[in-house]
């Protein structure tokens, strides 16, 4: 067990984040792979938590009186992949693809899909952990 002092996490955080940046692009490959076969139109965006908005976290947690155990493993968005759809039609596909096709973290995401209007589109948020496949092993 590392000593839970921001520095140190961080340190962790900093040595494994090519990892991390590494699942990133195979994660949204895949997505956008999927999201293809289904045919629907959508944007797909993702990125990485930086070593600094990392370590901000920890810091503000500890501050808050509420610090992690252990913030490797219980911060859950170090990755974060945005799906932005076009139509209605297309949150209800890519919500049942990712369904279907990945664990859903129901404790740690949104009630559902959370639907923003933003410029006539659509977008749907989760946190997916411990992915596995139906169609892509």
């Amino acid at each position: 067990m590392v000593d839970n002092k921001p520095e140190t996490w961080e340190e962790v955080f900093s040595a494994n984040r090519d990892n991390y940046e590494r699942f990133e692009t195979l994660l949204r490959e895949l997505i956008e792979s999927l999201i293809k076969k289904e045919g629907v139109p959508a944007q797909i965006a993702s990125r990485t938590k930086s070593v600094q908005s990392f370590k901000e976290k920890v810091e503000r947690k500890n501050k808050e009186g509420r610090p992690y155990d252990d913030p490797i493993n219980q911060i859950t968005d170090v990755v974060g992949i945005r799906i932005i759809t076009y139509y209605l039609r297309g949150v209800d596909i890519i919500g049942n693809l990712i369904k279907r096709e990945f664990e859903v973290d129901e404790k740690n995401s949104l009630e559902g899909f959370d639907l923003v209007s933003v410029n006539s589109s659509l977008n749907s948020r989760v946190n997916i952990f411990n992915p596995y496949s139906r169609s892509w092993t």
